[in-house]
């Protein structure tokens, strides 16, 4: 990887579901998510709306847990920044299957499962493999299939936020049964501009994290920062002011309890100031105010600074 741009906007209960709604649903689902959608016949390899009478493509959505350590050999925040990348991680991820028949019913999920915090939600198990299915090899989650296929059906019914954090938790315990997990390492650099969270980046999977943490361990890193994400992961195209496609990666999500929306883009041929633009206009398209950019590090979000 190389350069990212992305914002992330907090999010009310209210626009979590809503915004979960228009990214997962079928065209008469959208219409309930109280916001400017109207349906049209999608893509093989996506779902396809219509925002403000200008077409937007999101792909089939992805259900990811993620679990974040964060490594330094410093104890203070400024030594870490003046000495070390902005970012030293290891992080494991499962891919949770979210369009299946499990799903159909989210009063049949719920039956028997209390809402606890989403801190309780276990980690990860890391003996498995990568996966996780790219958005262009996604053609046999189309839209016809996600509408006319009983078996791939996702609670759409939900209207209470608490109802779709318990659904959540019920494919957390799936995927643990059935652990398909990637991990991987990564260093970034980072720096903030009008908001927006410019990252440098270098990443690579590792098939042992144990083996990582154990030389961590040997080097006096300590694992300063832990942070468990939750997220919805979905992608939309739109075209560039000279008619390229311009990829844009979203996941709502709950991150350590908390509910955001997060967007990034990574295409380096494109212009920051092109992609900033392109990005509050998503925002704004999705009901949210652009201003209400949350530039904070999720360090500093998660402990309140």
């Amino acid at each position: 990887m190389g350069r990212e741009i992305e914002l992330k906007i907090p999010l009310s209960k209210e626009e979590f579901v809503n915004i979960f709604k228009a990214i997962c649903g079928s065209g008469a689902d959208r219409k309930k998510s109280n916001l400017p959608f109207h349906s049209s016949k999608a893509p093989s390899s996506s779902i396809s709306v219509s925002l403000d009478n200008k077409g937007m493509s999101f792909s089939s959505p992805e259900l990811l847990f993620k679990s974040d350590e964060y490594f330094s050999q410093y104890k203070s925040h400024q030594e870490r920044l003046e000495n070390e990348p902005r970012v030293i991680r290891i992080r494991t991820e499962i891919a949770g299957k979210l369009l299946d028949s499990a799903a159909g019913n989210l009063a049949d999920n719920l039956a028997g499962n209390p809402a606890d915090k989403l801190t309780d939600i276990p980690a990860e198990n890391p003996e498995n493999k990568p996966a996780g299915q790219p958005a262009e090899n996604l053609a046999d989650n189309s839209a016809e299939n996600l509408t006319d296929n009983p078996a791939h059906k996702i609670p759409l019914n939900v209207e209470k936020y608490e109802d779709l954090v318990r659904f959540i938790q019920t494919k957390k315990e799936e995927s643990l049964q059935n652990a398909n997990t990637a991990a991987f390492f990564t260093i970034k650099s980072k720096k903030i501009e009008n908001g927006m969270e410019f990252n440098e980046e270098k990443e690579t999977s590792i098939d042992d994290p144990e083996i990582l943490r154990a030389f961590f361990a040997g080097t006096h890193f300590d694992c300063w920062f832990k942070k468990e994400k939750i997220a919805f992961s979905s992608h939309y195209k739109v075209k560039s002011a000279t008619g390229q496609p311009m990829d844009f990666h979203l996941e709502l999500e709950i991150v350590n309890g908390l509910p955001y929306l997060e967007i990034e883009n990574t295409q380096e041929n494109f212009a920051p100031e092109e992609i900033r633009s392109q990005l509050e206009n998503l925002v704004r398209r999705l009901s949210l105010d652009p201003s209400k950019k949350d530039s904070r590090s999720w360090v500093q979000i998660i402990n309140g600074e």
